[in-house]
């Protein structure tokens, strides 16, 4: 919230959305934050329904013609906003992706894994074309011939936005660099939690696009482990072979890793464990899916009327 009001853009009006459901005395700070605040904000208040359905309350109630929707996780350089709306130059920019990168706190395997990932990837977005996938600040023109996020997506509903935006022929700017950053989980626990959560409410997105392709690489590393169960029932010698392949695959990908952040690395040791993190990673995401699955099939969730 404090970066959100430190904005430098001024022409600007600030509208927070609280849920109803919340139990850890988010709308008291909030009204606290209000109170001290000397701009103040429009604070509003909705039914326990999802974060999707709250930002929908959000850019429905503003006025203005660009619109940022701010994570609650996420901290915002003071330039932010100005860069956003600087972007969009032409008639039919719909959307902006302003790139940014993790902000780690703690010392445990986790924060420091994600460090090494987030290195990674702002060093692969620095050295080849980077392409958005997702987008925070929106124009309401592209809003309005979407109908918003859908209301029946907690996980990837914003990269569903940004798909919906693209197909109605809207165009996207990129702002480059490190602009925000995104707060990590500080403890494994927090993490592969909330990992497992994320796989199993991305079903509901992965359903919606008839992406069974998606589903399958998701869950790959289960099936993986599946044939090699077969394999040990079946012909146990070759199992060495699944075995090898696993290896090689993690060892490419700690090479390549190497290659890339070697020099920034303080602990090196760290690019021997990456691989076998992102696995144990890959395994709790797949495991999540398949509970995603069996909760949407046992209740698929219903239509509403944002959801398009």
């Amino acid at each position: 919230m404090d970066s959100v009001l430190r904005q430098d853009y001024a022409n600007r009006e600030t509208i927070v959305v609280s849920d109803a459901g919340s139990t850890d005395g988010t709308r008291e700070s909030l009204a606290k934050i209000q109170a001290a605040s000397p701009e103040g904000f429009e604070l509003v208040t909705v039914p326990h329904t999802g974060r999707s359905a709250a930002r929908n309350v959000g850019w429905g109630r503003g006025k203005g013609n660009i619109v940022f929707f701010a994570d609650a996780d996420d901290v915002y350089h003071p330039d932010y906003l100005a860069k956003a709306v600087e972007a969009f130059a032409g008639e039919n920019v719909g959307c902006v992706c302003v790139t940014g990168a993790s902000l780690i706190e703690g010392n445990g395997m986790a924060p420091r894994m994600l460090k090494l990932y987030s290195l990674v990837q702002v060093k692969s977005r620095a050295e080849s074309r980077f392409k958005p996938s997702w987008a925070w600040v929106y124009s309401r023109r592209a809003l309005e011939a979407t109908g918003g996020f859908d209301e029946r997506l907690d996980q990837a509903e914003d990269k569903d936005l940004f798909e919906r935006v693209r197909k109605l022929d809207f165009e996207v700017a990129l702002v480059d660099g490190i602009h925000w950053l995104h707060r990590r989980p500080d403890t494994n626990a927090k993490y592969f939690r909330k990992t497992l959560n994320g796989g199993a409410s991305r079903v509901a997105y992965l359903a919606k696009h008839k992406d069974s392709l998606g589903f399958v690489r998701a869950t790959g590393i289960l099936w993986y482990l599946c044939i090699a169960v077969a394999v040990e029932i079946l012909y146990p010698p070759a199992l060495l072979v699944v075995v090898a392949a696993l290896l090689a695959a993690l060892l490419y990908r700690g090479v390549a890793m190497a290659s890339m952040v070697w020099r920034d690395v303080a602990h090196k040791s760290d690019l021997l464990l990456y691989p076998f993190f992102a696995l144990a990673s890959h395994t709790v995401a797949a495991v999540g899916c398949l509970i995603g699955l069996v909760r949407y099939m046992a209740s698929p969730p219903r239509p509403t009327r944002r959801a398009q």
